[in-house]
């Protein structure tokens, strides 16, 4: 009777250890594809109250290079432009479990280094 239990428990066991055995490897999957590409930029023009501009997707605002005449115009439709590129730039700082302070840094590319 003892050798039935303990048979019924290390099956149970067993299969306990089987179901959760897939767990770790479901938590590290695979980031979406369509989620995070740098390859999808999209651009668009805003022309409205006096001024006319073209931004970006990805925090561009104007653009001389590629888009000499929209690129901050104003007052809209002169020709006159005011703007060659402006762009959202964040820093961050972030202290780690080993009490290394983390910082990010801009003119780097937006790359991250450790002190």
């Amino acid at each position: 009777m003892v050798r039935l239990f303990r048979l019924i428990r290390a099956t149970l066991a067993f299969f306990l250890f089987l179901a959760l055995l897939p767990a770790p490897t479901l938590a590290q999957r695979l980031v979406d594809k369509n989620k995070g590409d740098h390859f999808q930029t999209k651009k668009g023009f805003m022309d409205g109250n006096l001024t006319q501009t073209v931004y970006y997707n990805f925090g561009e605002v104007a653009d001389w290079l590629n888009v000499p005449t929209l690129s901050g115009v104003w007052p809209k439709g002169s020709g006159h432009t005011y703007l060659d590129g402006v762009a959202i730039i964040v820093q961050a700082e972030t202290t780690t479990h080993d009490c290394v302070v983390a910082r990010s840094d801009p003119s780097n590319s937006h790359k991250s280094y450790v002190l």
